[in-house]
């Protein structure tokens, strides 16, 4: 006789629902942790994007400084000149010129590594040439509760670890339905030839058949207790990870606040104090009523100011995008 059958196992009515909400929650977590790789690097090209920005300004600025000191240097020579002022006037703009030249390398150097760097950040070749646009400074409502909520509604990496704790979940019950038997169909047919010249029907053969887990406690308690760990350790690591991000974004709201309150004392005080002072001391330098040192201590005072004032607007336009990160909703922080 030859046969062929099929035979297929019916998990208990539950088991195969279990499994499948087990395997989509997997499914949605991959995907999840896909999304967070991606705001992940959007929020690391914005922080390559204001680096090279801010190389870019304190590289103008430099060069604007130098101009004056190259402007105080001439002043300080022809003062010399008619023995109106010392040698020491004329060394220390020299010296200081000298620094500035410097600092302009130190710039100059430095912006092919963060433009490359950005390049990478966003698939480009190292070739690639890039002239960043000045950060806005718009003023974003960062209250810390509504942050919060946010974070815990679309931040990618909360929700991949709530799929963690329902998978474990839903694993826990599977192991706990394993003490319910499962059910095995087969269906065969065996062709039989003749023999000895009687003619032989077919067969047909349907089974079912049903497995008794007689021993299966044993087994089973010990899956359970390992599927619980699990679930135990998923939500510790979901509200850990919960911890830390309130606590980054309690930081990142603080840094923000201070770095947009830096820009706007700079830009409405500061810096305008610091010029009015820098003229001031320039035209009293002209007629001998101040010293060269303190000529000179006005015009750093401004240019300090200025690049106090783009690394503050960097650094508040960061916060931004970090906030964006921790919270799974990002935007445009330039």
């Amino acid at each position: 006789m030859k046969m062929i059958g099929i035979s297929q196992r019916l998990p208990y009515p539950g088991k195969r629902a279990l499994r499948r909400g087990a395997a989509q929650k997997e499914a949605e977590a991959v995907a999840l942790g896909v999304q967070e790789v991606a705001n992940r690097v959007r929020r690391d090209v914005k922080a390559a994007y204001l680096d090279l920005w801010l190389a870019d300004e304190s590289l103008r600025l430099t060069e604007s400084n130098l101009r004056v000191l190259e402007q105080f240097l001439s002043i300080a020579e022809s003062r010399y000149a008619v023995g109106q002022s010392t040698q020491a006037d004329v060394f220390k703009a020299q010296t200081q010129l000298s620094r500035m030249q410097q600092e302009r390398i130190r710039l100059g150097r430095e912006r092919p590594m963060l433009e490359a760097e950005l390049n990478r950040s966003v698939g480009r070749g190292d070739a690639a040439s890039v002239t960043p646009r000045a950060p806005a400074l718009r003023e974003a409502d960062l209250h810390l509760e509504a942050l919060r909520a946010s974070a815990r509604a679309s931040r990618p990496q909360l929700l991949a670890q709530q799929r963690a704790v329902e998978r474990s979940a839903a694993q826990a019950e599977i192991a706990r339905k394993d003490s319910y038997p499962d059910f095995d169909v087969r269906f065969s047919y065996g062709q039989r030839d003749n023999f000895q010249g009687l003619r032989r029907e077919d067969l047909i053969s349907l089974t079912v058949a049903i497995n008794l887990p007689l021993w299966g406690e044993k087994k089973r308690e010990p899956r359970v207790a390992e599927a619980e760990s699990m679930r135990g350790q998923a939500s510790s690591m979901y509200q850990a990870r919960l911890n830390e991000i309130d606590s980054m974004l309690r930081q990142q709201v603080a840094a923000a606040g201070q770095a947009l309150r830096s820009v706007r004392l700079y830009e409405g005080a500061l810096i305008p104090q610091a010029r009015l002072t820098s003229d001031a001391s320039l035209s009293a330098y002209r007629v001998g009523r101040v010293d060269f040192f303190t000529l000179l201590d006005s015009r750093m005072t401004v240019f300090n100011a200025e690049i106090d004032r783009a690394a503050s607007r960097v650094a508040y336009n960061k916060a931004l995008a970090e906030i964006e990160f921790l919270t799974g909703a990002p935007g445009d922080a330039r």
